[in-house]
């Protein structure tokens, strides 16, 4: 089993392969999963346990929030980390009423940037896993 770093879902390759690389110059341990089903096989079957998990909304085969429904009770305390060109009020709304949950939009994504924007990545790095 493999504990701690982050997890990236993501299907666009280049935005990705940007964030794995932007993470693994900061010694993170990265995975990065290019579908729901690939995350999902990784963190329930392969036994990834990340602490961060940072993810496109909306992917080709489903919604990241369904997926985090169901690991949830396994790994509760990952913090998720949405990616979201679009934050449907829907998309908010189940967000609202989990904890360790954030949408950020992508425009504010700066990753050449050396400080996390992001609480959840702030809060993850002094107690990372290498």
């Amino acid at each position: 089993m493999k504990t701690g770093g982050l997890l990236i879902v993501e299907d666009e390759p280049l935005l990705g392969a940007e964030i794995s690389r932007h993470f693994r110059k900061g010694e993170w341990i990265v995975e990065w999963a290019t579908s729901l089903e690939q995350a999902q096989k990784l963190m329930l079957k392969e036994s990834f346990d990340p602490l961060v998990v940072l993810s496109d909304m909306n992917l080709p085969d489903g919604n990241a929030l369904d997926l985090m429904e169901e690991v949830r009770p396994k790994q509760a305390y990952a913090e998720w980390i949405f990616l979201t060109g679009y934050g449907s009020a829907l998309s908010r709304k189940r967000c609202r009423g989990c904890t360790l949950t954030y949408l950020l939009p992508r425009a504010a994504v700066d990753w050449r940037m050396s400080a996390p924007r992001s609480p959840a990545l702030a809060c993850a790095l002094p107690c990372r896993c290498c």
